[in-house]
């Protein structure tokens, strides 16, 4: 387990926080309070972490943190809140370099780290969690509360750290850090202000160059490993063998001989190890070398991916032209085609209209000679009504001539009638005048 995920389960965790990157520094001049309790003599370890809150609205923190003894638990000293944090300082644009420096409102803090590689990483990961923590805050006004009442808590449990090293800094930095304090004093920026800073640091490829410092600090601490362990095999020596004693039972020569042999064996390890050293420095430059020719690669590849995008919305544009243009010549296809099949039925409407006309004409040609046919059929009734009414004239001049004759046979039938009874009478005349 490294360094950062134990200060973050002694010393977040249980704050129900979450660290994002810690850094060991040192102080670049030291501080001289003659006043204040040192904590007991010895050697201590300073930490400045970067830390997130888990609660919403999420706060970012910058936290003092100190290891007394080197096996001794972590504590935590001071704490700011990234509003009271002015202005980062890398100190040197041009170069990788393990100085950098911290303005906050009641501090300004010169730190150097334990190497430049650490603290490229800490610029790296506080820039872009600073830009994403006021993002957010822009997006919502006025949600984010600031941790000024825990620092003034924190400040109060442990009165060694509420002296701000500001004024005895500003006296001991030079010019150019009273330059820097009293361009601090006024209004305070609304955000964090990085100057001095490397452009690869908060510019493109920052991932590639992420890995390229973690790979500088794996190989720092290799290093620093190895010569641990070639110093202690000399620490263990010495206390194995203390020049107060003689060997009981054995002569001055035979001790020399078997010093001068341990010391042979000693300095062949030791230039063993020194060797392996130099080729693990030797291929952590090439690695270096390799990582920065890398990364160069990587912006250039990145430029050259930007244009490829950038062609690749080009084709894209012209290819949705294109198809704009098609879709027209489409349209304007179809319009055609819908006036050619608007033409043909106007057309066949005119055809459909000449026929109905010719038809008509026909009809009142057939109209025609039906009314001629009804005026012959009309003439024709009228002679035979001229016919008929002869006839019946001729049947009426027959009738009277019939009733004309039977008038006349009725005039005879009485005529007979009365000769008859004339007879009758004569007859029976004739019989009574015979008797």
């Amino acid at each position: 387990m490294n360094i950062q995920s134990v200060i973050n389960r002694e010393v977040f965790a249980p704050r129900d926080e979450r660290i994002l990157v810690a850094v060991e520094v040192k102080r670049r001049k030291r501080k001289k309070v003659p006043f204040l309790p040192t904590g007991g003599k010895g050697e201590y370890m300073t930490y400045i972490c970067l830390s997130v809150t888990n609660k919403r609205p999420a706060q970012l923190l910058i936290t003092k943190v100190k290891q007394f003894g080197g096996s001794a638990p972590f504590t935590r000293r001071s704490q700011w809140s990234v509003e009271q944090l002015r202005q980062v300082d890398g100190i040197d644009p041009n170069k990788d370099c393990p100085e950098f420096d911290l303005v906050f409102d009641n501090a300004f803090d010169q730190w150097v780290a334990s190497s430049a590689a650490e603290k490229c990483i800490f610029i790296q990961i506080m820039y872009h969690a600073c830009q994403t923590y006021w993002e957010g805050k822009e997006r919502v006004p006025g949600g984010l509360g600031s941790p000024a009442g825990d620092q003034q808590k924190d400040q109060r449990a442990s009165p060694g750290a509420q002296v701000s090293p500001g004024s005895q800094g500003g006296q001991r930095g030079g010019p150019g850090a009273q330059a820097r304090r009293k361009s601090t004093v006024g209004p305070r920026p609304r955000q964090t202000e990085f100057v001095n800073c490397q452009s690869k640091l908060t510019g493109d490829a920052c991932t590639v160059n992420l890995v390229i410092y973690r790979c500088k600090v794996f190989f720092n601490r290799m290093k620093k490993g190895m010569v641990s362990k070639q110093s202690s095999p000399q620490a263990g020596g010495h206390r194995a063998s203390p020049s107060g004693q003689r060997p009981p039972g054995g002569s001055m020569a035979s001790v020399v001989q078997r010093a001068s042999q341990a010391l042979q064996e000693r300095g062949e390890r030791l230039g063993r190890a020194e060797d392996k050293t130099v080729d693990l420095m030797h291929k952590a430059q090439q690695f270096a070398d390799t990582a920065h020719k890398v990364r160069r690669c990587a912006v250039k590849y990145q430029h050259h991916r930007h244009a490829l995008t950038h062609h690749r919305h080009a084709l894209t544009h012209h290819r949705h032209a294109l198809t704009h243009h098609r879709h027209a010549l489409t349209h304007h296809r179809h319009a055609l085609t819908h006036h050619r099949h608007a033409l043909t039925h106007h057309r066949h409407a005119l055809t459909h209209h000449r026929h109905a006309l010719t038809h008509h004409r026909h009809a009142l040609t057939h109209h025609r000679h039906a009314l001629t046919h009804h005026r012959h059929a009309l003439t024709h009734h009228r002679h035979a009504l001229t016919h008929h009414r002869h006839a019946l004239t001729h049947h009426r001049h027959a009738l009277t001539h019939h009733r004309h004759a039977l008038t006349h046979h009725r005039h005879a039938l009485t005529h007979h009638r009365h000769a008859l009874t004339h007879h009758r009478h004569a007859l029976t005349q004739h019989t009574t005048g015979t008797r």
